[in-house]
C-alpha cells in the first residue's frame, strides 16, 4: 500500500510516498512546476530528471526520465474528494509498446 500527499506550499509542490507499515523513510519529492530537477530513484538509487507540471486545477503530470538507462515514467495524478486516480506510464528507449497501470488511491483522514 502508498499513501501520497501532495501539497501546495507557495510555488513548489511536494509528493510524499510511503508504504505503511515499512521501517525505511519516506520518499519526498519537492519541486516548482515546469522547472526540471534532478532526484534519485528510491527503489535502485539511479539519479533522473524530474518536472511536475500541473495540467489542470486537479491534475498533475508528473516526468521521471533516467539518465542511464533511457527509462521514462510519466505518470498523471487526478484529484478528486475522495483522492486521486494516477496513470503510470513506463517508456523505455527502442521499444514499441509501453507499460501502463492504473491506481485508485482513497483519501485517509488521520
Amino acid at each position: 500500500m502508498t499513501t501520497v500527499t501532495a501539497e501546495a506550499d507557495s510555488d513548489s509542490i511536494s509528493i510524499t510516498t510511503m508504504a505503511l507499515g515499512a521501517e525505511q523513510e519516506a520518499n519526498v519529492v519537492t519541486f516548482t512546476p515546469g522547472e526540471e530537477t534532478e532526484v534519485t530513484n528510491p527503489l535502485n538509487g539511479e539519479a533522473m530528471k524530474f518536472l511536475g507540471t500541473v495540467v489542470g486545477p486537479s491534475i498533475l503530470q508528473t516526468k521521471s526520465k533516467s539518465t542511464s538507462s533511457n527509462t521514462t515514467e510519466i505518470k498523471t495524478w487526478q484529484f478528486n474528494p475522495f483522492g486521486a486516480a494516477v496513470t503510470t506510464q513506463l517508456i523505455k528507449k527502442d521499444q514499441f509498446l509501453i507499460v501502463m497501470s492504473h491506481q485508485n488511491m482513497v483519501r485517509v483522514k488521520e
